[in-house]
């Protein structure tokens, strides 16, 4: 099925059932139509009633006159008493009648418009829906998946809503005039009328309060960092009905930072109604307020810039910051609608991970993934699935990979992946796996010659931080000079931390095809030349039958942030690796000049000459024929 069809059959879902309540007659009949009608013929009766109520009394007073003027004993007094009478009777009865008729129509209307109250609720339902589905769109997006929903559709289908809670309303406004008929006819029920009316009107109003739609169009990063100052804007609209109006012209916003036992200790939900406890404890921000001016006809906009974040250790004396904790911003309006009391608004952002330092990204990078991807359809206080399909989680990942450096993962690199996260398990996959459970590799740095004191750390690092430092490298927007901006859309200005100058090396200029490029390796990524991800099994399946000196580039399973360079080595029937290169390594010899540089490497896996990937003029490839020869290779091992 197109995916497309799917938000066109909800959106003409809504649509046929706002058509039923509001159309007007060339689209067909509605309950507001007909309930026009209603009131009509209830105005034409309660004028005849009313006409009839006049006739009767003023008979009356002709027959007191008369009696009075002829005397009682009067023949002639008693004949015109008599047919006054008989008339007085005859319209008293038709009086009796059209209240009889102005009952039962007033019944009708009552059941008429009961029933297109319930229509409305139930398509209240139908649009908060969409909206809710929206913003679950908004947070499956920050994992790489594309927003199918159309918020400016949605807005209007919001707008033809609203106008048919204010058209709803404005058929109760005969109220005063049908008590007062009611009352002149000495009808006993009178009350009852008027609590009802007083019912529905209620009802109508609270449904047109909870219409004001409060909402972040455009979210903030993900990974933030405390004390900066966030780059990007933050971007709100309020959809409101028409009886929603601005006081003084303007409406103020403000943010306010959670964490998620604030959020969990004032009752935070999507539910548009609930009005939420704000804590005492919530932090202020810098640049929290903004004015919201009207935009277009019932719809507002607002833009929060340069909001700050504050050391939020400094107020509670903390000296670490969790970058596992969930925080949000909530955005707080009042609105001030006429003839109700003042009501205070609010919605809450999509959640982030506050950080101190650039190393804890990799843990706020997997908290946000991992929310974004298996929160509970409540989303209360952040809560999350702690157990999900290893197939699905790896489709997320692909996701992920591809919206951050233009490529996705085959079948055979998730094959890699499940069983770096799994092993051989075949139940589902947990969180701790994904983020607590150690790999064998270790955050390690290999022995520089002339220096006695270097040698690898055996910190073990979790798969998280592992596959998070290799998306980090291969980002396309990623400058090699400075710290490499977290993914999700990160915002770290204003960050503690000097940025290290690079260690320039004297050389000729690069000769290969990406040395315009700041990150050669994300270019061999996204152009498939950058295997990235292979099992033991596969590398020596594939290199055996190749062509001599056919290499693969993939990332080091025990080396954190260590690239592998493997061939098959015919003359003793094995896999030979060179040691996994680092960052520093490439900085000071790019890998091109590496393989370039090595006689026995020909082939870039499957069958491409590596001068046609790496050479772009006709010196000879051996100018830096020196390189690996000092670095040395070793044989089959967990490289």
């Amino acid at each position: 099925m197109d995916p497309l069809l799917h938000y066109e059959e909800k959106y003409y879902a809504l649509q046929s059932g706002l058509n039923q309540v509001i159309a007007s007659e060339e689209v067909g009949p509605s309950y507001i139509s007909e309930s026009k009608k209603m009131r009509a013929l209830i105005s034409c009766v309660i004028g005849e009633v009313s006409k009839l109520v006049v006739d009767v009394g003023l008979l009356q007073v002709d027959i007191l006159t008369n009696e009075a003027y002829y005397g009682s004993q009067d023949v002639q007094a008693q004949a015109g008493a008599y047919n006054l009478r008989a008339i007085q009777a005859g319209k008293e009865s038709l009086l009796s009648q059209k209240v009889a008729s102005l009952i039962r129509d007033l019944t009708n209307f009552v059941s008429h418009m009961k029933n297109a109250i319930d229509k409305t609720k139930e398509l209240s339902y139908q649009l908060y829906a969409l909206f809710n589905e929206w913003k679950d769109e908004q947070r499956l997006a920050g994992n790489g998946f594309q927003i199918g929903y159309n918020f400016d559709r949605i807005c209007g289908l919001g707008q033809t809503y609203n106008l048919c809670l204010e058209q709803l309303i404005d058929q109760l406004e005969d109220k005063d005039k049908i008590e007062q008929c009611l009352l002149q006819c000495g009808e006993p029920n009178t009350g009852d009328v008027a609590q009802i009316w007083n019912e529905f009107r209620d009802e109508l109003n609270q449904l047109r309060l909870e219409s004001a739609r409060f909402e972040v169009t455009k979210q903030p990063p993900q990974i933030l960092r405390l004390g900066s100052t966030l780059k990007q804007s933050i971007d709100l609209r309020f959809v409101f009905g028409s009886g929603l109006t601005l006081t003084k012209g303007y409406l103020e916003v403000e943010a306010i930072l959670l964490d998620e036992p604030e959020v969990t200790a004032g009752t935070w939900k999507d539910e548009f109604w609930r009005q939420p406890h704000i804590p005492a404890s919530y932090t202020k921000l810098v640049h929290d307020k903004a004015k919201v001016t009207q935009w277009n006809n019932g719809i507002f906009s607002v833009t929060l810039s340069n909001i700050e974040i504050p050391d939020k250790r400094k107020k509670v004396n903390e000296k670490r910051c969790s970058a596992s904790a969930k925080y949000c911003f909530a955005f707080c309006a009042t609105l001030n609608p006429p003839d109700s009391e003042p009501i205070r608004t609010w919605t809450i952002s999509v959640p982030f991970a506050l950080t101190i330092h650039p190393n804890q990204d990799a843990n706020g990078w997997a908290t946000i993934l991992w929310y974004n991807a298996f929160a509970l359809p409540n989303r209360t206080a952040f809560q999350v699935i702690l157990e999900v399909d290893v197939h699905y989680f790896l489709q997320i990942l692909s996701n992920i990979f591809l919206k951050e450096t233009g490529r996705g993962f085959s079948d055979s690199q998730k094959k890699f992946l499940k069983l770096k996260l799994m092993g051989h398990s075949k139940g589902p996959l947990t969180w701790y796996m994904f983020a607590k459970d150690k790999l064998n590799c270790s955050m390690s740095t290999k022995k520089r010659k002339g220096n006695s004191n270097s040698g690898e750390k055996e910190t073990k690092i979790t798969f998280n931080v592992w596959l998070f430092k290799i998306m980090t490298m291969l980002s396309s927007t990623t400058d090699q000079e400075n710290e490499p901006p977290s993914p999700m859309d990160s915002d770290s200005s204003n960050s503690s931390g000097p940025n290290k100058r690079k260690k320039q090396r004297k050389s000729p200029p690069r000769r290969t095809a990406t040395m315009h490029e700041k990150n050669a390796i994300a270019h061999y990524w996204r152009e498939g030349l950058f295997e990235g991800f292979v099992t033991k099994e596969d590398l020596h399946a594939a290199l055996k039958v190749e062509s001599p000196g056919t290499f693969v580039l993939y990332f080091s399973e025990a080396i954190y942030g260590g690239i592998t360079v493997a061939w098959f080595n015919n003359r003793v029937n094995e896999i030979n690796k060179f040691v996994p290169y680092m960052k520093t390594d490439l900085d000071d010899n790019p890998i091109e000049e590496r393989l370039l540089s090595a006689p026995h490497l020909h082939f870039l896996y499957p069958k491409i000459p590596k001068e046609q990937v790496f050479l772009v003029d006709k010196k000879a490839p051996g100018l830096y024929g020196y390189i690996l020869n000092l670095v040395g290779y070793i044989r089959e091992g967990n490289w």
